[in-house]
């Protein structure tokens, strides 16, 4: 499972030369064709640096957002920026804010070590959109490690077979509630006694149980953890039952009894 990332690289360019209260120096530095020539060293430059991100993250093709003094993004790239919005995770801002993107109300990642990233952040969380500032790269790769983390969570599913009848969870947990893990993350913990289960067991062979188990392994395990794990049948009902076939798949690890 990886995280889904918008690269976004804003860059303020201007219509012509002049100097005022936030803009100065020199003539040959601040024309426009300086500037689109600044705006494409920066935007390759950027581009370049993403290149260090987490293996956690994947990368969709940057946008170049570029505006002049108007502070307004232009529609087409408005319609970059959409396109398979409901799948990214996070947008990543970098270089200059970009204007009005908090109309998407999707988590924001801003990263540059300039005054301009945190403003924009604390903006964000002041109108109750989720925002990081990440000063470098390593920044980004601790903070995507903890969305990605959140993310594998929220597509987790925890299924707790008893021996008896159902405990209240204050007995086997510290989480004395975990409503509140639901709540804010996603994941669902589902209790029940064993043999609820059984008559699944039933239902379905070996041959079709084994790929199941292989793709819930899918995404969650690296190579390492991969040749680690091993399939072990297990027989799980009476003597009686052996002949009828019915065994599970239980995952060990090497070293474990």
């Amino acid at each position: 499972m990886k995280l889904k990332v918008r690269p976004i690289i804003g860059c303020l360019t201007h219509t012509h030369f002049w100097e005022g209260p936030c803009r100065a120096g020199y003539k040959e530095d601040m024309t426009p064709e300086a500037e689109k020539k600044a705006a494409d060293e920066a935007f390759d430059a950027a581009v370049k640096e993403l290149q260090k991100a987490t293996p956690e993250i994947e990368m969709l093709p940057a946008v170049d957002a570029r505006y002049n003094e108007t502070f307004v993004v232009p529609k087409e790239v408005y319609a970059k920026i959409e396109e398979d919005i409901e799948e990214v995770d996070f947008f990543l801002c970098m270089n200059w804010r970009i204007p009005k993107l908090e109309r998407y109300r999707k988590t924001v990642v801003i990263m540059q070590n300039g005054n301009e990233g945190i403003d924009f952040a604390a903006y964000c969380r002041s109108i109750g959109i989720e925002a990081y500032v990440a000063m470098d790269i390593k920044d980004l790769n601790e903070i995507a490690h903890a969305l990605w983390v959140r993310k594998c969570t929220a597509n987790t599913r925890a299924l707790v077979l008893t021996a008896g009848s159902t405990p209240p969870f204050g007995l086997q947990s510290l989480i004395r509630e975990p409503e509140l893990i639901r709540q804010r993350y996603g994941m669902e913990v589902v209790k029940m006694p064993f043999m609820n289960i059984m008559k699944y067991f039933d239902q379905i062979s070996d041959e079709e149980a084994l790929p199941i188990a292989e793709n819930m392994f899918k995404g969650c395990l690296g190579d390492e953890d991969k040749e680690r794990v091993v399939y072990k049948r297990h027989k799980i009902l009476p003597r009686s039952q052996e002949d009828d076939g019915r065994i599970r798949l239980q995952r060990i690890h090497h070293g474990m009894p």
